[in-house]
């Protein structure tokens, strides 16, 4: 197999050559798969099935891609969804653009299947793109995901309660809410917090929002909500892990005052906060925890809102912004040592939204979609798809 030479195209192993040059620094074997494309586009040697399964191995770019006629677009995709701040000046790894791809590949089989199936499309989707308040806009997704103003008093303190309860009622509205840690189930390909944390493509049957798990909870509660406020305005959207993109474009200020108000709305958190600062014992710091513990979300949409009223400083806000960030660094590392275990299925029919499951498992037992193209879609095979079935099931009861 090692001698094995096969025809690519040349474009593609430009393609191929300039993703890996992106991927700085570049480890040694690396180094050796660059000075071997070299070789294979001045054509001082052929391309060998054996050079390129070690090229995609180190890449991380899929094997076939190899085979294509032309490159893929797909970074280009994957870019476009990014915000204004330092993060858009970056490269885009290879584990977002996988997973981004990966997602338009599951909207775009739901999106068929709901046309396919009589499904009519969304009313919401962009129905706000004229309008620039964000309380007319949280009013609107209230109304259609049917969240009473203070719903968080509806559900317990324990963890994930927020994001679950929040995902639920999205999901109720045919909004496909993803979540996952990595690209793939093998758990290798870990999606860095530092890049995003969230993203959403928008569609007239099918919106989905996919959610970096590797968030804090509280983190992951606002990004659901920030993603909400971009498929009521019609924009596709990538949330990066910057805390003050808000600061600098317009869309983004308006979309996480939209999630703010949805999670601390306006006359219960001036109410709230007044409240707390009755106590003569209360620094700032803990007025924020005790505020954000009320409203079941996280400490910065609470010291934006507190900015935003002129209850703290701007320098305050920076300071508290910079001390968040340091606790959820400190926090992210023990997470990581407490990730491990768990059931393996249960945890993957966690990641995927259950009315896709659920619309799969049907079309695949109507014959209308093939269990190889259910296969691809969920990353499974025959074993491990009847297995999240069987739990993604257990969740919808």
């Amino acid at each position: 197999m090692a001698s094995v030479k096969v025809d690519v195209n040349p474009s593609i192993l430009s393609w191929v050559k300039h993703t890996l040059q992106r991927q700085q620094p570049l480890t040694p074997k690396q180094q050796e798969d660059l000075r071997l494309l070299d070789e294979w586009i001045e054509k001082k040697s052929q391309p060998t099935f054996a050079g390129i399964e070690k090229i995609s191995k180190h890449t991380k770019i899929p094997f076939g891609y190899f085979f294509l006629e032309e490159p893929p677009k797909d970074e280009d995709a994957a870019v476009s969804y990014r915000t204004v701040d330092s993060l858009s000046k970056m490269d885009t790894s290879r584990e977002l653009i996988d997973v981004v791809n990966h997602m338009q590949l599951v909207q775009g089989w739901m999106s068929d299947h709901r046309r396919d199936n009589g499904f009519e499309s969304l009313p919401f989707v962009g129905c706000m793109k004229e309008e620039d308040n964000a309380a007319i806009i949280a009013d609107s997704i209230r109304d259609v995901l049917n969240l009473p103003q203070e719903w968080y008093r509806s559900i317990p303190a324990g963890r994930e309660c927020s994001f679950q309860y929040l995902r639920a009622h999205a999901e109720q509205a045919n909004i496909l809410v993803m979540q996952s840690r990595s690209v793939g189930p093998a758990g290798n390909r870990q999606l860095q917090i530092r890049e995003f944390r969230a993203f959403v493509l928008v569609d007239d049957f099918a919106p989905l929002i996919f959610i970096n798990a590797n968030d804090t909870v509280n983190g992951k509660v606002f990004s659901l909500a920030h993603e909400l406020a971009h498929i009521w305005i019609g924009k596709n959207n990538l949330l990066n892990a910057g805390c003050e993109t808000f600061l600098v474009d317009p869309l983004e200020t308006l979309c996480n005052a939209v999630a703010a108000e949805l999670l601390l709305p306006n006359e219960m958190f001036s109410m709230r906060w007044q409240e707390e600062s009755k106590y003569e014992q209360s620094d700032t710091e803990t007025i924020v925890h005790n505020v954000a513990k009320y409203f079941r979300c996280g400490e910065v949409p609470v010291i934006r809102r507190a900015l935003d009223y002129g209850y703290i400083s701007r320098v305050k806000y920076r300071t508290l912004v910079r001390f968040i960030i340091e606790k959820y660094r400190e926090n992210s590392k023990k997470k990581e040592k407490a990730n491990s275990g768990g059931n393996y299925y249960a945890t993957r029919a966690s990641h995927w939204d259950a009315r896709f499951l659920q619309a799969l498992d049907a079309s695949t037992k109507s014959g209308q979609t093939s269990y190889l193209d259910a296969y691809r879609l969920t990353k499974t095979t025959n074993k491990t798809f009847s297995k999240l079935m069987e739990y993604a099931r257990r969740r919808m009861a």
